[in-house]
């Protein structure tokens, strides 16, 4: 099955992991972005019943590019 046809929090919880293996630079990241980390979080968010963690969550992918852009 695609991602894409994964439930939205199933989606969300897997631009988590990816976040956390880009920032400890695993092996298993290594075709990883921080923006599709973002793109994924953000369209997880707009398909479900968003907590304010997960907003949160998407603020933290965007200032870690602007950190890494900077």
């Amino acid at each position: 099955r695609a991602i894409g046809e994964a439930s939205p929090r199933f989606r969300f919880s897997a631009a988590v992991t990816e976040f956390a293996e880009i920032l400890r630079e695993s092996p298993w990241a290594h075709d990883g972005s921080l923006g599709a980390v973002l793109a994924e979080a953000q369209e997880a968010v707009s398909l479900m019943d968003a907590t304010p963690r997960d907003r949160e969550f998407i603020d933290l992918v965007q200032r870690a590019i602007q950190l890494s852009d900077g």
